[in-house]
């Protein structure tokens, strides 16, 4: 399974291979756990032994301590990742913006109607795939001009869902 770690503004792509491989940005890595109790571990990356201290305040959040560096670390699967990347590759821009589907999937609800104003980041559509309700935003300010499914509605990967359009001036 892939996932996505996000230090700071560099994001690297891990793929666990077994319980002892790894894969981070295509590069191999071997790795080794102990816990040590109260968040704390033994980590071996290699033939390097490492403390750490890793505490989730929020879900998909952690906070690292490493070799006495603390780092803030966003981790997401590839399915939620998918999700943040459709968002961020179809907005800002004037004009009207299509809402897509980042991943086949049912449609659970369409909380908005045509014509309804919307803010940058308000929810359009809520997806669910692979078990999981995805909750898909609006890429700008402005309004619903077009919903392309309905509720229960199958969707493929790509399929357009809601046009969001210029606010009225």
């Amino acid at each position: 399974m892939n996932y996505y770690a996000t230090v700071g503004d560099h994001t690297y792509q891990i793929e666990i291979i077994d319980d002892k491989n790894i894969l981070v940005d295509g590069e191999p890595r071997t790795v080794d756990w102990l816990p040590l109790g109260d968040n704390a571990a033994s980590l071996l990356i290699g033939a390097r032994s490492h403390e750490v201290v890793a505490e989730s305040p929020e879900p998909s959040y952690w906070s690292i301590l490493l070799g006495g560096e603390q780092n803030e670390v966003r981790v997401m699967d590839e399915l939620q990742w998918r999700v943040q990347q459709a968002a961020a590759s179809s907005g800002g821009a004037a004009g009207a913006v299509t809402v897509k589907s980042p991943m086949p999937g049912v449609i659970l609800r369409i909380p908005l109607p045509v014509g309804t104003a919307v803010a940058k980041g308000d929810t359009v559509i809520i997806l669910e795939s692979m078990k999981m309700e995805n909750e898909l935003k609006s890429p700008k300010d402005g309004v619903i001009d077009a919903i392309h499914v309905e509720q229960g509605a199958t969707v493929e990967k790509n399929q357009q869902l809601v046009t969001i359009g210029d606010a009225a001036a």
